[in-house]
C-alpha cells in the first residue's frame, strides 16, 4: 500500500529530472571558425553537423546533443544549431550523446569524401545521424552557429 502512494511522486521526480536542460559544456578541443563561408584548410573537408531535434525534445529541453569525433569532444548543439568541423577524407567515428531520463549514446561511422551536411538529432531512445544530399533549403534562415562564452 505504501509503495502505491509513492509511485506518483516517483513519476513526477522522473519527469522533472528528464525535463531539466543540461548546461552546455565547453569543448575540449578548439572549434574552427563557425562562419559558414569559411573555407576548409587544404587536405580537409567542411562537415556541418545540424541538430534537427523535434518538438518533443525542444518542449522538455532534452535537445542538447554532444558531439565527439574520433574520441575528441567538440561540444554541444541545441535544436536548430549547427557545428562546423573540418575533417580529413576517410571514415570517422562520431559519438552522439543526449540526456533525457538517462544518458543516450550512439556511435556512427561517417565516411567523409567531400564537403557535407550531416543531420544529427536525439530520438526517444538513441540518436540519429544522416548525411544529407545538399545544404537544407532553410539552412541560412533557420540554423545558427553554436557558440560558447
Amino acid at each position: 500500500m505504501k509503495i502505491q502512494k509513492l509511485l506518483p511522486l516517483l513519476g513526477v521526480v522522473l519527469v522533472l529530472v528528464g525535463c531539466s536542460r543540461e548546461v552546455k559544456v565547453r569543448p575540449s578541443s578548439d572549434l574552427p571558425s563557425q562562419e559558414i563561408t569559411a573555407s576548409a584548410p587544404a587536405g580537409s573537408y567542411k562537415v556541418v553537423f545540424l541538430n534537427t531535434a523535434g518538438i518533443l525534445h525542444r518542449m522538455d529541453s532534452t535537445d542538447l546533443l554532444r558531439i565527439s569525433v574520433n574520441g575528441k569532444y567538440y561540444g554541444q548543439i541545441g535544436s536548430y544549431e549547427y557545428m562546423q568541423l573540418f575533417l580529413n577524407k576517410g571514415t570517422h567515428t562520431v559519438s552522439l550523446v543526449h540526456y533525457d531520463v538517462g544518458e543516450f549514446k550512439s556511435e556512427h561511422n561517417l565516411k567523409v569524401s567531400g564537403n557535407m551536411f550531416v543531420d544529427s538529432s536525439p530520438t526517444i531512445f538513441s540518436n540519429e545521424l544522416e548525411v544529407l544530399d545538399s545544404e537544407p533549403k532553410d539552412f541560412k534562415s533557420e540554423f545558427k552557429a553554436a557558440y560558447w562564452e
